[in-house]
């Protein structure tokens, strides 16, 4: 961030808390961090050349469903996500807010709690793409966080928990085609 807007577009910053902020908003997601960025560019063509916390701040805030860093992390997370994926991180806002670490056990909780007919091999696959695409880090032995802390707020701000029936729909259909393939 530094290197990007000091040394190569000859930018300054307000404060010297703000590429912490950017890497704090992105978690330091190569691809969330170049988009961030982009779209501060975009805020500094005021022409001062001065990036300002609240340039920081309303980029982080702007809910423009197409355009926003939001909706870009948002297309971001979909893109990694299977229907059981998906159904699991809207579930794990509902019921547990903005958290950004959880385990195992309550994710099999939620699974308890649908009455979808999970196979433990799904469960287990969809786990593990979480890690291997980056969505969640592995803590330690079925603890996991977010790898991006803010994924949780970025939904809920979005609005895309109330998307949860539709999910429920997809994830229903998904499951069904398994079966369907296994027979």
């Amino acid at each position: 961030v530094i290197e990007g807007f000091e040394n190569i577009l000859d930018w300054q910053f307000e404060s010297r808390v703000i590429p912490q902020r950017v890497v704090q908003y992105t978690g330091g997601h190569p691809a969330f961090v170049q988009y961030f960025c982009m779209k501060l560019q975009e805020r500094g063509r005021r022409g001062d050349r001065i990036l300002k916390l609240n340039d920081v701040q309303a980029v982080f805030e702007d809910l423009d469903p197409k355009q926003s860093f939001m909706a870009f992390v948002k297309d971001h997370l979909s893109m990694n996500l299977d229907p059981l994926g998906e159904f699991f991180i809207l579930w794990l806002v509902v019921e547990y807010g903005e958290v950004q670490r959880f385990t195992r056990q309550q994710i099999e909780d939620l699974v308890g709690m649908s009455s979808m007919e999970i196979p433990p091999e799904l469960l287990e696959r969809s786990l593990e793409r979480l890690v291997v695409t980056s969505v969640v880090k592995e803590r330690a032995h079925h603890e996991y966080e977010f790898s991006v802390p803010d994924y949780p707020y970025i939904l809920k701000r979005l609005g895309v928990i109330g998307r949860i029936d539709e999910v429920e729909e997809n994830l229903q259909q998904w499951l069904e085609e398994r079966v369907d393939a296994c027979e």
